[in-house]
């Protein structure tokens, strides 16, 4: 049996814990020991505790504040990274070091990254390491640079600052540096997981991405009831905004809000929207309901495209925002976004159930993506994890 440290740094929701657990139990299955370190310890305990797992937080970064413009808008993946300081040793050492005497406790033969720089940059070159994400979190490692997605929008640092403070910080640990920014991410085995259709990278990527984590599910035909699903976090910038458009939307629905206060389960309960007070299977709900209501994540925009729902998605960020385009350019969708009043995402809403090009396009895409054949890319990870531990490199030298 091995230890085999899952590492979480970045991102919001229980995406990345979600499919880490899928991996953990495979490879758990496989007798070895996953540990988790996660961003959220408080909401992933609730999907890990019943696993037996040992799940500890994470190392995160928490970078000294910058002037950058307002409103700021990034460049690309790069400046979201330098924004939690990747540029900056002060800001990347204590991180590093609490990565590497994770390390050190553990002693892993193997570690699992997903949105991980800290992470990746204190076992490169010491630890086996693998990558896994979806386009957006999952830069090619063959670049001199981490590519620009958001052209005319200046990098808030240049990569090159990057590289430099990686170099004195892995100096200072006595440990070989990154040449590159996009060089933190090489590893033994990287695993880009969703549509192709929804990489930001795709066309820089020497592999095309493998499809979804699991096995994508099966299109479902339009169902015949007027009735819509919403998808929402309480950490929304604009949820107040968000769940007033959604109560006035005025047709039979439901919800599920993460970690929901009782007075948003009321004004959605007197509005007739049925609550969920746990998280639901997305196609077991979708079913029954002809439109989506999400914040982009990658997650449900997956199982809303291969199940062939049209989709109203709530964007702020950068990645929200990359989903959201993708799915406009399919002609499955739009996007909710900018500076918006609540009457807007009615008025969304009602377009992809009063519009049937929407649902048309929607099952047209659904049953392209099924004829691909994706399968449940969970146990191949799993077993290149165990291949990786099996050529004899199960005690990382730290």
């Amino acid at each position: 049996m091995a230890r085999i440290l899952v590492g979480w740094e970045l991102g919001a929701g229980l995406g990345h814990v979600t499919r880490l657990r899928k991996i953990g139990r495979a490879l758990a299955e496989r007798g070895h020991h996953p540990i988790f370190a996660v961003r959220n310890l408080v909401e992933s305990w609730s999907l890990l505790k019943d696993d037996g797992f040992t799940v500890i937080q994470a190392p995160i970064p928490n970078a000294s504040p910058r002037s950058v413009k307002s409103p700021w808008r990034a460049a690309g993946l790069a400046d979201i990274f330098i924004m939690q300081g990747l540029d900056r040793p002060g800001d990347i050492y204590p991180v590093v070091m609490a990565w590497q005497h994770l390390f050190e406790l553990y002693k892993p033969a193997l570690a699992i990254s997903d949105y991980s720089p800290m992470m990746c940059l204190a076992a490169y070159g010491s630890v086996p390491m693998v990558v896994i994400g979806d386009g957006f979190t999952v830069p090619p490692s063959h670049l001199p640079e981490i590519p620009k997605i958001r052209s005319g929008v200046e990098e808030t640092a240049p990569q090159a600052d990057v590289v430099a403070a990686m170099a004195e910080v892995q100096q200072r640990r006595g440990r070989a540096a990154p040449q590159s920014f996009s060089q933190l991410f090489e590893c033994e085995s990287t695993w880009v997981c969703t549509f192709p259709e929804l990489d930001p990278f795709r066309r820089h990527r020497l592999n095309p991405a493998v499809g979804p984590f699991d096995a994508p599910p099966a299109p479902l035909p339009p169902p015949e009831e007027r009735r819509f699903f919403a998808y929402l976090g309480t950490d929304y910038k604009k949820f107040k905004l968000a769940s007033q458009g959604i109560a006035d939307i005025n047709i039979p629905g439901e919800a599920y809000i993460r970690r929901a206060a009782p007075q948003t389960v009321k004004v959605f309960k007197d509005k007739g929207i049925q609550i969920h007070d746990r998280p639901v299977s997305m196609v077991d709900t979708l079913r029954n309901c002809a439109v989506i209501i999400h914040q982009g994540g990658i997650g449900t925009t997956e199982v809303s495209l291969a199940i062939g729902r049209p989709q109203v998605i709530l964007t702020t960020h950068l990645e929200q925002n990359l989903n959201g385009s993708a799915v406009e350019r399919q002609g499955t969708g739009v996007r909710v976004t900018g500076d918006y009043e609540p009457e807007a995402i009615r008025e969304a809403v009602h377009k992809m159930l009063d519009e049937p090009s929407y649902m048309k396009r929607a099952q047209t895409v659904a049953h392209a993506l099924r004829k691909r054949s994706y399968v449940d890319n969970v146990p191949r990870i799993a077993d290149a994890c165990c291949r990786i531990i099996s050529t004899g490199r199960a005690e990382p030298v730290l």
